[in-house]
C-alpha cells in the first residue's frame, strides 16, 4: 500500500503556490492533493505555521485554508498543548501580520474557531483580549472581528455588555475615521438580539440620535458612499430584530430617510439605502406609518424616485436605475401597506403623474404606479375600474414611446389582476390596442403584443368579434417587421388568441398556418453568430406551438394541411435544438387529438423521438457523472471531509422542459389514440421506469402523468366485460387491464414516498384516476400501502414534509446562503404552509375517491384515516387546514356511503362537527354543516343521530342569517334538508319553523352540490303534506303554502323540477279548492300553480 504523504510545511506552501498558478490542470493537481494531506488534525498546525511565511500570498491562502479545516480539527488534536499553541498562534497572526487581507482572513479563521470553543470554555481570554484591542485604539480590524464574534457566539458577550457599549459609544463620538464609526454600530448592532433588561434596550436607544448624526456626516461627502449604504443597511436590521428598539424613533427616522432619498445631490446608491429602510418599516411597522400619517410623504419619495430620467445607455453601469428602484418601492408598498390607506393617494399621485405636461418620465411613473400595485390593490382597483381603464387610454395615445409601452405594460397587468372586471371593458380597450400594432416605435408593438396575449388569455368566447381585425393586424405586424423578438412575442399573441376563440377560430387557421408555415420553416445558416441561432430556433419553436394550436382549434377541417405540418415538425429534429423539440411534442399532441387513432400512421416515428428525449443525457455535464446517480447508505468518512462533494454540476433547463414534455407527450398520445397506441405501452413504460426516480422533480412529475395516461389506452383497448359496481370486488377485469394496474398502483405508491411534494401530489391525483378507471379491485389489493403512506401525509410524517438542512459549514458562500435564506424565511413559511395545504387537500381527495369506488370496504380504514384529521380540525391549527379536514372527512362519507366502523369515533366527528358549528371562520361553518348533515344522512338510526338534534338545530340555525356569506347558507340548507329526509317524521324536528327558514333561504347561491339533497326534501315535504298531514290540518295548509309560496318567488326552477312539482301538485287539488282565491298571497299561488 502506497503511504499517504504527510501534511509538511513545504508540502503544503508548494502545493498553495500550485493552487493560484492560472494553470486548470496545476490547480486541480492541487486540489487532489489537499483533500488527501489536509485529512490528519495535525494539518492545521502545520497551516497555523504557515502564517509566518514570508510570501504574503502563501499566508493569505493558507488562513483561507485554515478557515475550512480549523473547526473539525481542532477537537481532534492530541492535548491541550497542541490545542493551545494553535489559538495563539492564530491570535499572534492577527496582531502582528503587516497585511491588512491577511489579517482580515485570520480574523475569519478566529470567529470560526470560536463557534466551536468559547461556549464550550476552551477560549476564555478570546474575548478579553479582543475587548482590550479595542480599549487600545481604532484598529477597524479589530472592530470588524469583535463584530463577527458578536455575530457568532452574541451570548457570550452578555457579562460584557456594559463594557462594549461604552467602548462603541467613545469611539462613534470621537473623531475616528468613518469606517471605524460604522463598526462599531455594527457591533451594537450584533449585540441587539441578546438584550434582556430595560436599562440595556435605554443604553442601546442612547446610540440612535449618534446614528443619525452619524449619517448627516458621511452622505456629505462622496468618499464615504460605502459607509453611508452600511449604515442604513445597519438600521434595517435593527428593524428586523424582534427587540422594539427603534420602534419609538421609527416615525421621525423615516422622515429623516425620506429626505436624503429626495437629495437628487447625493449618491443614487445612499438615496436607495436611505429608501430601502422605508421600505422596510412598510413591510413590519405598516400601521405605525398609516398612524403617524407618513403613508403620502412615502408615495412621494417613491413617485419621484420612478420618475427619475434613466441614464444613457453608454452610462449604464449595471446598478439599479431610479426608475427600476421606484417601482419595487411602490409593488412593496402596495403589497404591504393597507390598502384603504394607499389606494387613494396612490390614485391623487397617478393622475397628477399620467397628466404631467413638464416629463415622460412622470407620466411613465403614472403609469408604472398603477402596473405594481394592480397584486396588492386588486380588490379596490376592481371597483374603480372605469377610472383606470380612462387614464390607461390616455396612455395608449401618448406621444411618448415609453409611455404608450407602460400602458401597454398596464393592460397586460390589469388583464391578469382584474379578472372580468378588466375584460368586460373589451369594446373599448381592444381597438386601441390593435392601433397600437401599427405603431411606428417597435418597443411599443411588442409591448402592445403582450397586453394582447395576455388579455387574450382571459377574455374566452368575448374575442369572436374581434377576431377578424386582430388577425389581419397581427399579420401585418409579422409582415413588416424583421424584428425577431417581436414576431416571437406577435406568434404568441395569435396563439393565445387562438386558444381563447377554440372551434370559431377555423376560418382562420388556413391564413395563420401559411403565416407561421415560413417561420415553421427556419434553418440557421451554419455561419450565423450563436445568439442569433437561438433566437431564429426560439422563432420556429413558436411557430410549431402556434399551428399545433390552430389546427387544433380548426378540428378535422384542417386535414388538409396536417401532412405538410408534420413533415416540416419533423424535419426541425434535423437542427438539435432543446426548444424546438420540447414545443413540438405539444404538437404532436395537438395534432393527436385532432386525428385521434388516425395519428396511428405517425406513431412509429414519432415514439422514436419522444423515447430519445427520454433517454438522453446531454443536457448534463458534471466532473463527477456518478453524482447524479441517486444511492443511499451512510457515509463513514470523517467530517472534514467536505471538500469530497465539490463537484461541478450543469444542466441546461431547457434540457429538463424537453424531458418533460417528452413526458407529457407519451400520455397525452396515449389520451388521445388509445388502442393505437397499445404496441407502444410496454416499451413507453421502459422508458418512463428511470425518470420515476430521476433527480428532478419535474421530470418524476411529468413521467407519474404518462404512466397514468397510458392506463388509459390500455382500458380503453380491454375494457371490463361490465362497468364496475361500487364496492363490488367480485367483477371481473380484463386480464390486460389487471395486470396494468397492479403494475402502475405499484409505481404511484412509490411515488407517495417522493421527497418532492408535487411528485406525491401527482401520485395521489393518480391513485385516485385510476380507482375510477379501473375500479375497486386494484385499490383493494394495494389499500394497506395507500393508507398507510396517506396516513405519513396526514400526520406531517411524509418525507417531503420533513424540513431537513444540510451540514454547518463556514464556507463563505454558505454564509451568504445562510443570511439570503434569512431574508426570505418569512416568505418561505407562507409558501410551505400553501405546500402542505394544497398537499393535505390532494391526499384528501385521493382517499375521496377511493372510497367512491370502495364504499363499505373503506370502513375500516376510515378508523386509521380519520384521527388524523380530527386532530387537523382542531381550532389550534390555521382555518385553511381545518376546512381541509372538515371537507375530507365529509366528501369520504359521503361519496363510500358509509361511515367508519368504529362508532366512537363516529360520535367523536359528529361532536366536533357541531362544536365547529359556532367557529368564526366562515369557511369553517359551512364545511361543518355539511359533514354534520353528511353524518346523518349516512349513519340515520345505526348512530342514534335523532339525540344529537338539538345542539345540532341550535348551532345550525344562526348559519341562515341572511348577514352569513351565501355559500354558508347554503351548506346550511343541505344539512337540514338531509335532516328532513333521513328523519321525515322525527319528533325532534319543529318542521314548521324549520321549513320557512329553509325556503326563505332557497334558491341556492352558490354551492348547487347541495341541490339534490335540498330539492329531495322539498319534494318530500310536499308529497309529504298530503299523506301524513299535521296534527293541526290548518297548520298542514299553512306549512304547505308556506312551501309553495317559497317555490314560486324563485327564478331559476329548472324544467326537470317543475315537472316534479307538477306531480306532486295534483295531490293538492282538494285543498286548493278551499283557499280563499281573494286573497292576494293566496292568488300568487295559485298563479304559479297554474304555470307549471
Amino acid at each position: 500500500m502506497t503511504a499517504q504523504p504527510q501534511p509538511t510545511a513545504e508540502l503544503l506552501a508548494a502545493l498553495l503556490h500550485q493552487s493560484s498558478q492560472p494553470n486548470t490542470d496545476l490547480v486541480r493537481q492541487a486540489e487532489q492533493q489537499f483533500k488527501i494531506v489536509l485529512k490528519p488534525p495535525a494539518a492545521s498546525l502545520v497551516l497555523a505555521s504557515l502564517l509566518q511565511h514570508p510570501s504574503p500570498d502563501i499566508r493569505q491562502s493558507a488562513a483561507v485554508m485554515l478557515r475550512k479545516k480549523i473547526a473539525a480539527h481542532h477537537s481532534k488534536l492530541p492535548d491541550e498543548q497542541s490545542r493551545l499553541q494553535l489559538r495563539q498562534s492564530i491570535l499572534s497572526s492577527f496582531a502582528s501580520d503587516p497585511s491588512r487581507q491577511v489579517r482580515r482572513s485570520v480574523g475569519d479563521v478566529i470567529v470560526t474557531l470560536a463557534h466551536v470553543t468559547v461556549a464550550s470554555g476552551q477560549w476564555p481570554d478570546l474575548i478579553p483580549q479582543v475587548l482590550l484591542g479595542c480599549e487600545s485604539g481604532s484598529d477597524d480590524l479589530v472592530l470588524d472581528l469583535l463584530g463577527g464574534l458578536v455575530e457568532t457566539v452574541g451570548d457570550q458577550f452578555r457579562q460584557h455588555f456594559t463594557k462594549i457599549m461604552n467602548i462603541m459609544m467613545k469611539t462613534i463620538a470621537e473623531t475616528a475615521p468613518m469606517n471605524v464609526r460604522v463598526l462599531s454600530f455594527r457591533v451594537i448592532v450584533g449585540l441587539i438580539p441578546w438584550l434582556c433588561s430595560d436599562d440595556e434596550m435605554q443604553m442601546f436607544r442612547k446610540t440612535v440620535a449618534m446614528l443619525v448624526e452619524v449619517i448627516k456626516a458621511s452622505v456629505q461627502s462622496t468618499e464615504h458612499e460605502d459607509e453611508s449604504v452600511s449604515l442604513f443597511e445597519a438600521m434595517d436590521e435593527i428593524l428586523d430584530t424582534p427587540m422594539p428598539v427603534l420602534t419609538p424613533y421609527v416615525p421621525d427616522l423615516v422622515r429623516f430617510t425620506l429626505t436624503i432619498g429626495n437629495n437628487k445631490q447625493l449618491a443614487l446608491p445612499v438615496r436607495q439605502a436611505a429608501l430601502g429602510f422605508v421600505v422596510s418599516c412598510a413591510n413590519s411597522k405598516p400601521k405605525l406609518l398609516v398612524r403617524h400619517k407618513l403613508v403620502e410623504p412615502i408615495l412621494a419619495s417613491a413617485f419621484l424616485m420612478c420618475a427619475e430620467p434613466e441614464p444613457d445607455e453608454d452610462d449604464d453601469d449595471g446598478a439599479m436605475t431610479s426608475f427600476t428602484f421606484g417601482s419595487q418601492m411602490l409593488d412593496t408598498l402596495g403589497l404591504n401597506l393597507p390598502v384603504k390607506s394607499i389606494f387613494n393617494h396612490t390614485m391623487a399621485f397617478v393622475r397628477q403623474y399620467c397628466s404631467s405636461t413638464s416629463s415622460e418620465y412622470e407620466r411613465r411613473a403614472g403609469y408604472t404606479a398603477l402596473t405594481v400595485m394592480c397584486e396588492g390593490c386588486s380588490e379596490v382597483m376592481k371597483d374603480n375600474v372605469q377610472q383606470i381603464v380612462n387614464i390607461t387610454l390616455l396612455g395608449l395615445s401618448d406621444p411618448s414611446p415609453i409611455v404608450r409601452e407602460s400602458a401597454c405594460v398596464l393592460i397586460g397587468q390589469l388583464a391578469d389582476k382584474l379578472d372580468t372586471a378588466f375584460m368586460a371593458q373589451h369594446a373599448v380597450i381592444l381597438p386601441a390596442l390593435f392601433n397600437g400594432l401599427i405603431d411606428p416605435v417597435e418597443k411599443v408593438v411588442t409591448s402592445c403584443c403582450y397586453a394582447i396575449e395576455s388579455f387574450c388569455e382571459h377574455l374566452a368566447e368575448d374575442i369572436i368579434p374581434y377576431l377578424g381585425p386582430m388577425m389581419d393586424r397581427l399579420g401585418e405586424t409579422l409582415a413588416r417587421t424583421s424584428n425577431l423578438d417581436l414576431q416571437e412575442i406577435a406568434i404568441s399573441a395569435i396563439s393565445a388568441t387562438c386558444v381563447a376563440a377554440g372551434k370559431q377560430f377555423e376560418p382562420y387557421y388556413q391564413k395563420v398556418y401559411e403565416w407561421m408555415k415560413r417561420a415553421m420553416s427556419i434553418v440557421p445558416s451554419p455561419d450565423v453568430a450563436p445568439s442569433l441561432r437561438e433566437q431564429q430556433l426560439i422563432m420556429r419553436a413558436r411557430a410549431t406551438e402556434c399551428v399545433g394550436l390552430t389546427i387544433l382549434a380548426a378540428g378535422r377541417a384542417a386535414l388538409p394541411v396536417i401532412p405538410e405540418a408534420m413533415s416540416i415538425a419533423l424535419s426541425g429534429f434535423e437542427l438539435d435544438y432543446a426548444e424546438l423539440r420540447e414545443f413540438t411534442y405539444g404538437f404532436f399532441v395537438n395534432i393527436a387529438e385532432v386525428l385521434q387513432t388516425d395519428f396511428a400512421t405517425y406513431l412509429p416515428v414519432v415514439t422514436r423521438l419522444i423515447w430519445s428525449s427520454c433517454d438522453s443525457n446531454e443536457g448534463i455535464s458534471s466532473t463527477n457523472p456518478s453524482a447524479l446517480i441517486p444511492h443511499s447508505g451512510d457515509d463513514d468518512d470523517d467530517d472534514d471531509d467536505d471538500d469530497d462533494d465539490d463537484v461541478d454540476v450543469s444542466i441546461r433547463t431547457s434540457f429538463l422542459d424537453e424531458k418533460s414534455s417528452a413526458c407529457q407527450a407519451i400520455g397525452g398520445l396515449a389520451h388521445h389514440t388509445k388502442s393505437a397506441f397499445l404496441p407502444y405501452v410496454d416499451q413507453s413504460i421502459q422508458y418512463l421506469s428511470p425518470l420515476l426516480s430521476y433527480f428532478h422533480e419535474q421530470v418524476r412529475t411529468g413521467a407519474m402523468i404518462a404512466v397514468q395516461q397510458l392506463g388509459e389506452a390500455v382500458n380503453a383497448t380491454y375494457p371490463p366485460p361490465l362497468p364496475f359496481v361500487k364496492g363490488d370486488l367480485k367483477r371481473e377485469m380484463s386480464q390486460q387491464s389487471e395486470h396494468y394496474s397492479g403494475l402502475v398502483m405499484g409505481i404511484f405508491v412509490q411515488g407517495l414516498k417522493d421527497r418532492s411534494s408535487s411528485v406525491v401530489m401527482q401520485a395521489c391525483d393518480s391513485i385516485g384516476e385510476m380507482a375510477q378507471l379501473f375500479g375497486p379491485l386494484p385499490i383493494y389489493h394495494n389499500l394497506d400501502l395507500i393508507v398507510a403512506n396517506v396516513l405519513c401525509i396526514l400526520e406531517n410524517k411524509a418525507v417531503c414534509q420533513i424540513r431537513t438542512r444540510g451540514n454547518e459549514s463556514s464556507d463563505e458562500e454558505d454564509e451568504e446562503e445562510e443570511e439570503e435564506a434569512e431574508e426570505e424565511g418569512e416568505e418561505e413559511e407562507e409558501d410551505d404552509k400553501s405546500r402542505q395545504v394544497k398537499l393535505l387537500d390532494t391526499a384528501a381527495e385521493c382517499l375521496i375517491d377511493i372510497s367512491s369506488v370502495l364504499g363499505p370496504h373503506f370502513s375500516e380504514a376510515m378508523v386509521q384515516i380519520f384521527p388524523p384529521l380530527i386532530r387537523a380540525a382542531r381550532t389550534k391549527n390555521h382555518h385553511a387546514f381545518r376546512s381541509v379536514a372538515y371537507g375530507a372527512m365529509a366528501e369520504i362519507i359521503s361519496a363510500g356511503k358509509t361511515l367508519p366502523s368504529s362508532l366512537e369515533l363516529v360520535d367523536e366527528i359528529l361532536r366536533l362537527g357541531i362544536q365547529s358549528l359556532r367557529d368564526k371562520a366562515p369557511v369553517i361553518q359551512r364545511t361543518s354543516a355539511f359533514l354534520c348533515g353528511v353524518m346523518v344522512e349516512i349513519g340515520g338510526a345505526k348512530i342514534q343521530a335523532e339525540s344529537y338534534f338539538p345542539q345540532l338545530l341550535a348551532g345550525i340555525e344562526p348559519l341562515f342569517d341572511p348577514k352569513r356569506r351565501p355559500e354558508v347558507i347554503d351548506n346550511a340548507c343541505g344539512a337540514i334538508a338531509r335532516l328532513i329526509t333521513t328523519f321525515p317524521f322525527s319528533s325532534a324536528l319543529p318542521l314548521g319553523q324549520i321549513v320557512p327558514v329553509l325556503i326563505a333561504s332557497l334558491p341556492l347561491k352558490e354551492d348547487h352540490q347541495e341541490e339534490e339533497a335540498v330539492w329531495k326534501a322539498v319534494t318530500w315535504l310536499s308529497r309529504s303534506l298530503v299523506q301524513h298531514p299535521q296534527p293541526d290540518p290548518s297548520s298542514s295548509v299553512k306549512l304547505a303554502l308556506t312551501l309553495i309560496g317559497g317555490l314560486s318567488q324563485q327564478e331559476q326552477l329548472g324544467q326537470e323540477r317543475k315537472e316534479e312539482m307538477k306531480i306532486v301538485l295534483r295531490d293538492w287539488n282538494p285543498y286548493f279548492q278551499t283557499l280563499p282565491a281573494n286573497q292576494p298571497e293566496i292568488q300568487h299561488i295559485l298563479s304559479f300553480i297554474h304555470s307549471l
